[in-house]
């Protein structure tokens, strides 16, 4: 009976360690499986705001035609290695490149036009000549119109200066004239005012005369004469 009982015991301990063993496993699994989806989790979150960034930088390097051509040779594994600075390098060197290859093309297009201009101008040396030609004509028609017009404003211009010298020749007659007769008249009247006063002059001392004399007479004769 004691036999059993230490049987039994042995089997509850056993049984028991079991069960705890089992619980342990349980605790374990389920401790996994929240690790896991926490993890799957924290990855989904990472890969969204990776997800957006590379949409932001796609978005940022399509902005200008070089960022275009960048993205053409990129794929978005490569995109999702650039930085902002990788972005920019990137942008600088497709810049750099456009500038060179526009320089290339415009020294070939140079070349071009220059190859085209000499031969157009050696086409057009006779006709260059003969524009000279006529233009010298044309100038000197014009030079021998405008020195026609010149000398005949010249000659009018003479002819009035004459004109009005000859004017100005006869007012300053008439003046000499008018201030001769001014004078002239003026002489006169001075020699008519002049004899009038003297004979004025004349008559007052005739008159004052004789008024003296016959003072004088009066006083001359005696009272008993009267």
């Amino acid at each position: 009976e004691r036999l059993n009982t230490v049987r039994e015991e042995e089997e509850a301990r056993r049984a028991e360690e079991l069960a705890r063993q089992q619980a342990l496993v349980e605790q374990r699994r389920l401790e996994q499986e929240r690790e896991e989806r926490e993890r799957k989790r924290h990855e989904n979150e990472i890969q969204q705001i990776k997800d957006r960034h590379l949409k932001e930088k796609m978005q940022q390097i399509s902005q200008t035609a070089h960022g275009q051509k960048i993205l053409r040779k990129l794929d978005e594994e490569d995109i999702k290695k650039l930085d902002a600075e990788q972005i920019a390098a990137r942008e600088a060197e497709e810049l750099q490149k456009e500038r060179r290859e526009m320089q290339q093309k415009l020294k070939s297009q140079e070349k071009k036009i220059d190859y085209f201009e000499r031969a157009k101008r050696i086409e057009e040396i006779p006709l260059l000549q003969q524009s000279f030609r006529d233009k010298q004509v044309e100038e000197k028609k014009l030079w021998e119109e405008q020195e026609a017009r010149r000398i005949a404003e010249l000659v009018l211009e003479r002819e009035r200066a004459v004109e009005t010298r000859k004017r100005l020749a006869r007012m300053t007659q008439d003046r000499n004239e008018f201030l001769t007769k001014l004078k002239s008249g003026r002489d006169t009247i001075y020699q008519a005012k002049l004899k009038e006063y003297e004979k004025k002059l004349a008559e007052e001392r005739k008159n004052d005369y004789n008024k003296e004399k016959k003072s004088a007479g009066k006083l001359g004769k005696p009272n008993g004469l009267r």
